[in-house]
Parts: structure tokens; C-alpha cells; sequence
């Protein structure tokens, strides 16, 4: 049992860590090498997202409830078409407790806007809103460190 426990929080651990340290280093190398572009809003929504209840019992729904923004834009560089759906210059999407909160990100991002965005020309294809560099890297690190952590002392201490 003890090697099962281990295995599992040392795997969870190292991706977590892996998918961190990758999407950070991208975002810094992407966020350094990025240029302002004009770009065309083709999609701005909030999605609904809601978790399975894991308590079979009737007394209580252990659901949750998040709301992402999602938006999609078109852009232009060096005569090809391109579109891209990320907010930030990583993969991590960020979800938000109320519809409230997760429209308020999409605020400057209405259907059919022209805004400002952002592009490394190394990756056209990767363009991005907001020019941040977002904490979702640091947190799948984070993770990845306690969940590794949690596997060393499984292996220490549990019999």
C-alpha cells in the first residue's frame, strides 16, 4: 500500500512540477521576445463549468461551479491568417468563482473589437492578450513540490 501512495504523489508531483517549470519558462521567453499587434475579436464568452458530485448521498451536493473566460481572436502577420485563444502567454487557464468575475476579464474583449495583443514572432501562432505573466505556473509548481514532498515522507514513515 505504501508504494502505491508514494508512486502516485511522486507521479502527480513530477508532472505538476514538469508542466510549471515548462510554462514558465516559455512565458518569460515569449513574454521578453513579445511585440504589440492589432488583432480582431471573433469569439468572447464566459463557459459554465460544473464538477460531478462525488457524495452519493441525498443529503448534499458536493458539485462545484466555475466559469472561464474564453475568447478567441484573428490576427495578420506577414500576409497569413492566424487565431488564438490564450489570454496569457501560457497554456494555464485561469476559472473563477462567479460569472461575474470571469466577465469582467472578457470586459475589454467584446465580439468584433480591435484591440491590442501581443506575438513572438518565433511562434505567430501563440499570440496573446494580456501582456502578464501569469501565477499559474508558479502554482503547478508549488504543487508539484508538496505533492513530491508528501511521496518522500510516504516512503519514510509509512509501514
Amino acid at each position: 500500500m505504501r508504494w502505491v501512495f508514494v508512486m502516485m504523489f511522486a507521479g502527480l508531483g513530477a508532472m505538476m512540477l514538469y508542466v510549471g517549470v515548462t510554462q514558465y519558462a516559455l512565458q518569460q521567453r515569449i513574454a521578453e521576445h513579445a511585440r504589440p499587434i492589432e488583432v480582431e475579436i471573433i469569439h468572447s464568452a464566459v463557459t459554465r463549468s460544473v464538477s460531478g458530485d462525488t457524495d452519493p448521498s441525498l443529503s448534499r451536493n458536493t458539485s462545484t461551479t466555475t466559469y472561464a473566460p474564453e475568447v478567441r481572436f484573428h490576427y495578420v502577420i506577414d500576409g497569413r491568417d492566424y487565431e488564438s485563444a490564450m489570454m496569457r502567454p501560457n497554456i494555464i487557464e485561469t476559472t473563477y468563482g462567479s460569472h461575474e468575475d470571469a466577465a469582467a476579464e472578457l470586459a475589454d474583449y467584446p465580439l468584433g473589437a480591435r484591440v491590442q495583443a501581443w506575438v513572438d514572432d518565433a511562434h505567430p501562432e501563440n499570440a496573446f492578450l494580456i501582456l502578464e505573466k501569469g501565477i499559474g505556473p508558479i502554482v503547478f509548481m508549488i504543487v508539484g513540490l508538496v505533492a513530491l514532498s508528501v511521496a518522500f515522507l510516504a516512503f519514510r514513515f509509512i509501514r
